[in-house]
């Protein structure tokens, strides 16, 4: 697998929904690149910090039907 080919895949990758065997070549490449570890390493810390945000209520004009 190549960066290119990762940087296509982290987002699945990083959620868990990539099946076994392509899970593990993004794994064995993660493995062996410094750069695409990094990667994802920023990648979880974005994640973790979209998750803290609070929830916002969307306005209320998307709510009515009139």
């Amino acid at each position: 697998m190549t960066c290119s080919q990762w940087r296509e895949i982290a987002s699945d990758h990083l959620e868990g929904s990539l099946p076994h065997d392509r899970r593990a070549e993004a794994d064995a490449h993660l493995a062996g690149c410094g750069a695409c570890r990094a990667d994802a390493a920023a990648l979880r810390g974005v994640a973790r910090a979209l998750a803290a945000l609070p929830a916002a209520d969307p306005p209320l004009c998307l709510g009515r039907s009139d």
